[in-house]
């Protein structure tokens, strides 16, 4: 972008003694319409400069540590501010023009239609021009004093998302969307009833820790009981008064308090456990199937084992839309074991909630209803700006044991919203989301959220069918991580590949990855039978009696965990047998790829990930859990088209015949292979083992940079 002229003046008779350096501040608090005219213009076309220009995203930054403190090395406050001109007026353009080259020039191209690596997306451009409009206005939501209209529009909005989850009457909502009552009659004041349908905050984070704080609490409330014995009445003031070392005393819970949640759970959660006393061990992770979903048999039996030694469950977390894969948690199933043992269940829909308004992927979400609350945020595929979350509750008076009040604002019984947010002061954001839920709707969100998955589930096709490339699960939104495989490996890529196409089919009757659903047949070369019974629409297994594999390829490793009635039913799942070297090799090159891009790549950005898969160990017949590197592809752009990701592959298919050539040639040099009668595999497999012993020695792949 070319610099764009800026000529800010000030006329004299809008600036009391204009050329008094000390006076010139005040210029900035009158309005003055040239001025802001001139600005408006200037950003402006700052702004389509930069939306329209894609060419470069800068997804890093590659400056040397001079450069950036040279650019950003100034900790000093200037003493006069900005510099005056000779008739003693404010002088913006040099400031400005210093932002525009040092930050807005070489700023991350979130918005481009190419970067599908993160959950920040294009805006509608209405959020533009009420971004204005709020600095503007300028409300302050903590209080009504200070957000007289605001503070109702962000109750109306917090309304809107949790019917679209919830659902309830329209009776429900007229008594608890405002729930504003007239004080005493001689009074014009207004009252609010206990209790609110949704906070909002800045993020996906702060909601999350909210949710938990609200189990806490609601769990170690505080009661009045009699004491056997005639020992009077006995009285506890809950933990946000007593703490919890005393609530857990008290309540009997002599193993402490924990959360549980999928291992893919969302890094706020290790702030909440802290935030709240639980510490890292009061955070319970629970493994995964293999399309990265919660393992609802496991959390039946933690619940179980908690219970037998006193430990309080403060809430069960499900997922919709994990940040590393997208995938969805079986919501019924949680809920059901929630339910059952009176436990907090908190859904993160951060990411994928906004899949309630697609009719072709709400289903999904089943069990979201039942959900104690729900975290939602409007800065991902809701499409407002940064940084916007809302926590919405199943029934309004939950959050009651979290409300605070001051004697200047948020008095006991006002309508200020901030008695129930950790946040104080807040930008009335609610307008953006207000915004996006009335000017999209629902069919509006619909397509957007539709267009999404279908994208990424077309990747997922097209990815399946190369060689060069291996996808580590078959995604439930949009969002898909997979791995580059080097063309040395891609002759067993493809037999795996083979392998577990074979596999699906074992099953007589079949087994449908879809829609998860079983069959009664047995496997083609197994010495025992299936005998497995299931509702006509699939959703439970209603019988199990016998089920036993043996005899099955070395490459696959079925892993079965049947249930009955009420439980979890699970698919058969194998595991290919890539070694542990070859694992490290397909993990180092995928991050050298991704590096690669990231610096040197002009057709878009993917991110990456560490996540866990299964794999067989190679001297028996158990699977492990082996942390592996992957790509991470996220779409949610309603700018990006099937030939932008196309162009992002087939430059990560180029990047990856540069890195290989180079990794191969700098280390075939240090390796000297036996060149004898040897299959392709043991030919690697020996490759690995003497680069291995040479890594160990120097601490690094040998001639190969960790670092770009």
């Amino acid at each position: 972008m070319s610099p764009i002229p800026l000529l800010l003046h000030y006329a004299a008779t809008d600036s009391p003694a204009a050329s008094k350096h000390n006076d010139s501040v005040l210029h900035y608090f009158v309005v003055c319409d040239e001025n802001e005219v001139l600005l408006d213009s200037y950003f402006n076309s700052i702004i389509k400069a930069f939306l329209k220009d894609p060419s470069t995203i800068y997804a890093t930054n590659t400056d040397t540590k001079s450069q950036i403190n040279t650019n950003f090395g100034n900790s000093a406050v200037p003493s006069d501010g900005a510099k005056v001109d000779k008739d003693g007026h404010p002088d913006l353009d040099s400031y400005l023009e210093h932002i525009k080259a040092t930050v807005i020039d070489r700023a991350t191209r979130v918005s481009s239609a190419k970067m599908i690596g993160h959950m920040t997306t294009a805006l509608p451009y209405f959020h533009r021009p009420l971004a204005r409009l709020l600095a503007a206005l300028n409300q302050n939501v903590v209080k009504l004093e200070t957000s007289s209209t605001m503070t109702f529009l962000e109750r109306e909005t917090g309304a809107m998302l949790h019917r679209s989850f919830y659902d309830r009457p329209e009776s429900f909502y007229a008594n608890h969307l405002q729930s504003v009552l007239s004080s005493a009659s001689s009074s014009n004041s207004l009252v609010l009833d206990p209790g609110t349908l949704s906070i909002f905050c800045s993020g996906g984070t702060i909601a999350n820790i909210t949710a938990m704080w609200v189990a806490r609490n609601n769990e170690l409330g505080p009661f009045e009981r009699l004491v056997e014995g005639g020992g009077g009445i006995k009285e506890f003031g809950g933990v946000e008064k007593e703490g919890l070392f005393r609530a857990l005393n008290v309540y009997g819970y002599t193993g402490g308090a924990v959360i549980i949640g999928s291992r893919f759970l969302h890094y706020s959660f290790k702030k909440a456990a802290d935030l709240l006393g639980l510490g890292d061990s009061g955070l319970v992770l629970i493994d995964t199937d293999s399309n990265f979903r919660i393992r609802t048999d496991l959390v039946e039996k933690k619940v179980a084992e908690f219970k037998s030694t006193n430990t309080l469950v403060l809430a069960i977390i499900g997922i919709v839309g994990t940040t590393e894969t997208g995938a969805i948690d079986n919501l019924d199933e949680l809920s059901r074991i929630a339910t059952k043992n009176q436990i907090h269940f908190h859904v993160d829909a951060a990411w994928g909630g906004p899949l309630i308004f697609s009719p072709s992927h709400s289903h999904k979400l089943s069990g979201i209803a039942n959900a104690s609350t729900i975290t939602v945020d409007g800065h991902k595929q809701l499409y407002t700006p940064l940084g916007l979350g809302v926590l919405l509750f199943q029934r309004p008076t939950l959050p009651q044991r979290i409300r605070k009040t001051a004697n200047y604002i948020i008095r006991a019984g006002s309508v200020d919203l901030g008695k129930y947010s950790i946040e104080g002061s807040r930008p009335a954001n609610c307008l953006h989301l207000h915004a996006s839920l009335s000017i999209l709707g629902k069919s509006g969100l619909n397509s957007l959220i539709t267009r999404s998955v279908t994208l990424v589930k077309q990747l997922w096709r097209r990815l399946s069918d190369l060689d060069g490339f291996e996808v580590c699960h078959e995604p439930m939104s949009n969002i898909l991580v997979y791995r580059y495989i080097p063309r040395r490996l891609r002759g067993k890529s493809e037999r795996i590949k083979e392998e577990k196409s074979e596999f699906d089919k074992r099953v007589d009757g079949g087994v449908d990855k879809n829609k998860r659903r079983w069959s009664s047949g047995k496997i083609a070369n197994g010495s025992e039978s299936i005998d497995v019974m299931i509702d006509e629409d699939g959703s439970k297994v209603r019988s199990v009696r016998r089920f036993s594999i043996t005899n099955v390829d070395e490459n696959i490793v079925p892993s079965v965990n049947l249930k009955t009635d009420g439980e979890q039913s699970r698919d058969l799942e194998y595991a290919a047998n890539w070694n542990e070297e070859e694992d490290k090799l397909i993990s180092e090159l995928t991050r050298e790829i991704q590096k690669m891009q990231s610096v040197e790549g002009t057709l878009g950005f993917v991110s990456r990930t560490t996540i866990g898969v299964m794999r067989r160990v190679e001297d028996d017949s158990k699977m492990v859990l082996r942390d592996v590197d992957v790509f991470r592809v996220v779409i949610a752009n309603p700018l990006t088209k099937w030939e932008d990701v196309e162009d992002v592959i087939n430059e990560q298919v180029k990047f990856g015949r540069v890195v290989e050539e180079k990794y191969w040639k700098e280390s075939v040099s240090q390796v000297k292979v036996d060149k004898s009668d040897q299959s392709e595999d043991e030919k690697v497999s020996k490759f690995m083992e003497k680069l291995d012993k040479i890594r160990s020695r120097s601490g690094k792949w040998a001639g190969w940079p960790m670092e770009l």
